[in-house]
């Protein structure tokens, strides 16, 4: 497992079977630049980190090393804040199956809400 951003970026780089030269050329800007990166002397500024994820095809998480999953999908992350409470994508659907449960037996039961 990659551990480190200049890692990830040398790696992905030739996989892309590119050279610095071309990288910094794609990015506009010099090889050295990329030699930095690559070697932890730099490191790129958000804006760049982005660029590089959609370059790439990575998330920015894979590329800083906080996830192993290249692509995350907004799914697998997605998380629901409810009254300051933090609730899965999954959590959510429990909720809403046990929710459907109680209705059908209130429909089973006949009841119905008092008026008020």
């Amino acid at each position: 497992m990659l551990l480190e951003l200049k890692d990830k970026i040398k790696f992905l780089r030739e996989e892309k079977g590119l050279t610095q030269k071309q990288l910094a050329k794609i990015f506009g800007f010099a090889e050295s630049t990329i030699g930095c990166y690559e070697t932890g002397k730099r490191h790129p500024d958000y804006n760049l980190l982005k660029r590089l994820a959609d370059f790439f095809n990575c998330s920015t998480d894979y590329l800083l090393c906080r996830t192993d999953k290249r692509n995350a999908t907004v799914t697998e992350v997605e998380l629901i804040n409810i009254n300051g409470k933090r609730f899965s994508k999954e959590e959510i659907e429990e909720k809403i199956r046990f929710a459907e449960q109680v209705e059908e037996a209130l429909k089973k039961a006949k009841w119905k809400p008092e008026k008020s």
